[in-house]
């Protein structure tokens, strides 16, 4: 099963958290979007 998280992740101080964020969406089962539509074209990769 796939999860996508939808918000404005642009401003984050923290560099674990950003490294988080990329290596997640890199592997695709927990995907970190900006829109909607930016997740569902993950989700259906």
């Amino acid at each position: 099963m796939k999860l996508a998280i939808v918000g404005d992740f642009s401003d984050l101080s923290s560099k674990s958290l950003r490294d988080f964020i990329y290596e997640s969406n890199k592997q695709g089962r927990v995907n970190f979007a900006a829109s909607v539509e930016d997740a569902l074209k993950a989700l259906s990769r």
